[in-house]
């Protein structure tokens, strides 16, 4: 048997960056990823912050340069605290520092028994909100996760989802769908997922203009609800200042239709889309996916998504 090879550098580094981090208060492991977020941020990865910057300028024409450059300032500030408090999570959650807005969404879907599809975008510390979910619905959740490629960070990770009582996690592979759908056909199964998902910079949702994907994550969200009967609920985190944060749960979407009608799907999608693109858009400066947006919108598209 092979030997396995002997940590990197960087692998001992992050890990022992998180040992630090989870020992700190909570505030200063939080603004301690302000500090991360310069010397990684924009100076580190340049393309990433032209991104941002092309995509907030193009959905925001309203705003002049200075508004712009910062607003995508706070986005790199906001990934870097998000980035941190991984390590505090846990603390974040059980110090009552997530509130949940539009709780009667949640309380109905999860008191109903039918399984429920939980889409969320990539805003404030998603981390947070669907770690939440977990613990509000213990051993019904399973998760789709696209694991770092780093294998510290991925372990790292891994063990701090394994804290929270999920009945299965999903690392993205070819198979993972088959798993969400053995979730929903249990009773009061919960499948979580992003609705915002990355492939190679084409980013799932919001749409803004461009054409709706049968392929997407909320494709397949909308699907999978459909063969299932189960609800579809929209919902994502807003980072309200330092490491306090609002979970935001809106109206479920009931999945009707024939799964097998493209027709039908898209209708579903259609909604979705409409239900993230308010968010979104409010909160372009905690929006992950703007550093790797690089799809080209259509004409006109700043016109229907800003009105």
């Amino acid at each position: 048997m092979t030997p396995a090879a002997p940590p990197s550098r960087r692998d001992r580094l992050d890990r022992a960056l998180h040992r630090v981090m989870s020992a700190l208060p909570i505030d200063l492991c939080s603004f301690f990823g302000v500090l991360l977020s310069g010397p990684m941020g924009a100076r580190r990865y340049p393309a990433r912050d032209g991104h941002a910057r092309a995509l907030i300028s193009r959905l925001r024409p309203d705003l002049p340069a200075a508004e712009v450059d910062a607003a995508v300032s706070r986005l790199w500030r906001s990934t870097g605290r998000t980035y941190a408090e991984f390590a505090a999570c846990h603390r974040i959650l059980a110090d009552g520092r997530v509130a949940i807005h539009g709780r009667p969404h949640l309380d109905a879907a999860l008191a109903s028994g039918r399984p429920l599809v939980a889409t969320f975008l990539h805003t404030g510390n998603w981390e947070l909100s669907f770690l939440q979910l977990a613990f509000l619905a213990p051993g019904r959740a399973s998760l789709i996760f696209d694991p770092p490629a780093a294998p510290e960070r991925a372990a790292i990770a891994l063990a701090v989802r394994q804290e929270a009582p999920w009945r299965r996690l999903l690392p993205k592979s070819p198979t993972v769908w088959r798993g969400a759908l053995e979730t929903l056909r249990q009773p009061g199964g919960i499948l979580v997922t992003a609705a915002d998902e990355d492939v190679a910079g084409r980013i799932g949702a919001p749409s803004f203009g461009r054409p709706l994907r049968l392929g997407s994550n909320l494709g397949k969200a909308a699907r999978l609800a459909m063969r299932t009967g189960a609800d579809i609920l929209p919902f994502y985190c807003e980072r309200l200042g330092g490491a306090r944060f609002a979970t935001h749960v809106l109206p479920p979407v009931e999945a009707v239709g024939d799964p097998a009608r493209d027709e039908d799907v898209l209708s579903v999608i259609r909604r979705l889309d409409d239900a993230f693109t308010g968010p979104t858009l409010r909160l372009l400066d905690q929006w992950y996916m703007a550093l790797t947006f690089r799809e080209p919108l259509p004409d006109g598209a700043h016109a229907a998504v800003t009105t």
